[in-house]
């Protein structure tokens, strides 16, 4: 069978809705680190330098023949099994060259910009197969793309959770098997790649996607007589694409398994949103953002559920017209139980919990229980945004064929408040580290203590753009705390449990802590505070060197030896 080639006018139309979608996307985002793209950071919060480092680490683990699923890069010397971390390896790999040519930090920056923008034009794609209306579909696309759950993850820089064009795109095939236009293989094929994808970025999205896929087919096979049939059909074909995403991810699907760790997460403050979300704006919403802040002050900035006002208006205009169509009460229906999954274990108004609901019996479940029920918003936005779109399609406008007012209002509200300097970070660069004055002080492969430590520090980022020279006796790639699990030999030891919850080991128990895990350094910058330049002094000569202090001093033997 020969392949149609779409018209020019159609490649152009495609062209300029990307250009689009990531120009907004600059708009919001990457502005802020366009004067210094491999120097500033999106997102205000640490958990950025996770996935600098992961961006760096892939291709270099790969092209220099380590293996990358389990790094001794950090936590030396036991190492860190990374397919229980955030590490993202598909997009490393996705944004490898630029990494190689612009660094990690500029890469993870670009990504951060692209990954908007991918989505909206993933819902756009969604929209436009159901509807037919490049209008609506652009409205949709948008509100996918750019909703509260997108900004408040591009806020907080977890690229892994802004990687989520997969879930329109897997709806798409869907859609399409279920009007006939794809076969059972090539649903299984395409079903295949998509969750395979969206596993190596992010195995959190992945779980909670296939408990959404899974509640959407039985609520169409409940809801839509029609479609019973087509689900039955589409059985198979689902549990062979899956099979298919095991064995194009065979190695990290069995690390994943080698390091499982059940971690019940249902009762804690992420465990769900508060339903006054759905209706108040949080603080990073351009219109009203700030007029509610005594009650907007009980959420996460991260919370996703609200879709503004406009949109909700849409859904229940849409939910009214179709009310006679079983497709229509299936959105709806739709719609209600995503909104349920995203409160959470509990419903919460203003705080206070109110009663539990159904994910609460999902928290001793193997892979539920690691998820994160408030960011199930991300299928609550999608759901949204269709409903907006099938609704702006249908629906004749007074002026312009096809309404205008509301869906403009439906984008308005969900604006974010990008003339607000919220998103860049700025860490901490040492001529220690940028100008390389470590490569006559440190031996290549050498682990050193590094402070701050962890959490608090930025080692690595420097450890990252020296292209792994060293090893760190610590990391940051996981939740820290006295509640966090233990994911690494290295933070069984009860100095490493002190380091993580913020206490201050004596200097004797510093020197065994070097002594068991074969430390060669121990370096602390000039403004950590712990240990001083005076307390170092147990680890031998001190030298001030490139804004840091080290111990031993370069040139004198290394506590190894």
């Amino acid at each position: 069978m020969t392949a149609v080639r779409p018209p020019l006018a159609v490649v152009a139309r495609e062209t300029l809705v990307v250009l689009a979608y990531v120009g907004v996307s600059f708009l919001y985002f990457g502005r802020f680190v366009a004067s210094h793209p491999g120097r500033d950071v999106l997102g205000s919060s640490q958990d950025p330098l996770i996935f600098i480092w992961s961006f760096a680490w892939w291709p270099h683990a790969l092209f220099h023949g380590t293996n990358p699923i389990v790094t001794h890069a950090l936590f030396a010397p036991q190492g860190f099994n990374l397919m229980w971390a955030t590490s993202v390896p598909g997009l490393a790999f996705a944004f490898a060259p630029l990494t190689w040519l612009a660094g990690p930090v500029a890469s993870y920056n670009v990504a951060m910009v692209v990954l908007p923008a991918a989505a909206a034009w993933a819902a756009y794609r969604l929209c436009l197969e159901l509807t037919g209306s490049v209008w609506a579909s652009l409205v949709g696309g948008y509100l996918y793309g750019f909703s509260s759950y997108m900004v408040g993850h591009e806020l907080h820089g977890h690229v892994n959770l802004t990687g989520v064009f997969v879930v329109p795109l897997l709806a798409l095939v869907l859609v399409r098997f279920f009007r006939r236009r794809l076969t059972r293989r090539r649903l299984a094929v395409w079903l295949g790649v998509l969750i395979a994808f969206q596993i190596s970025i992010s195995t959190e999205v992945a779980v909670a996607m296939t408990l959404v896929l899974a509640l959407g087919l039985a609520l169409a096979a409940v809801a839509v007589a029609e479609a019973r049939p087509i689900v039955r059909t589409a059985l198979a074909p689902i549990v062979a694409g899956y099979a298919l995403a095991v064995v194009l991810l065979l190695p990290l699907v069995i690390f994943a398994f080698l390091g499982f760790t059940s971690t019940d997460l249902s009762g804690g403050a992420r465990s769900g949103t508060d339903l006054l979300d759905a209706l108040v704006p949080t603080p990073l919403n351009g219109i009203a953002g700030t007029l509610f802040p005594s009650v907007s002050a009980k959420f996460e900035l991260e919370d996703g559920l609200y879709l503004g006002l406009p949109a909700l208006v849409i859904v229940v205009l849409l939910a009214w017209s179709l009310r006679r169509s079983a497709w229509g009460r299936f959105l709806l229906l739709a719609f209600l139980l995503l909104t349920a999954i995203t409160l959470g274990t509990a419903l919460r108004i203003d705080g206070n919990r109110i009663v539990s609901l159904p994910p609460r019996l999902a928290r001793h479940l193997p892979a539920l229980d690691n998820v994160h029920w408030d960011r199930c918003a991300v299928y609550l936005a999608l759901c949204g945004a269709v409903a907006v779109a099938v609704w702006t399609a249908r629906t004749p406008g007074r002026i312009y064929p096809r309404p205008f007012v509301l869906p403009v209002l439906a984008v308005a509200a969900v604006v974010p408040g990008f003339w607000r300097p919220y998103y860049p970070s700025h860490h901490d660069r040492w001529p220690f580290y940028t100008a390389g004055l470590y490569r006559s002080c440190l031996r290549p492969g050498e682990i050193d203590l590094v402070f701050p430590w962890g959490y608090a520090g930025d080692s690595m980022l420097w450890q990252a753009e020296s292209g792994f020279r060293f090893s760190l006796a610590e990391g940051y790639l996981h939740a820290v705390g006295a509640h966090a699990p233990i994911l690494s030999g290295l933070e069984r030891d009860p100095v490493a449990q002190e380091l993580a919850n913020g206490s201050q080991p004596t200097m004797g128990e510093l020197r065994a802590f070097a002594a068991r895990n074969h430390i060669a350094h121990v370096i602390a910058t000039s403004t950590a505070g712990y240990p001083t330049a005076r307390q170092l002094r147990a680890f031998g000569p001190v030298q001030r060197i490139g804004g840091v202090f080290v111990a031993p001093a370069c040139g004198r033997p290394s506590l190894t030896g």
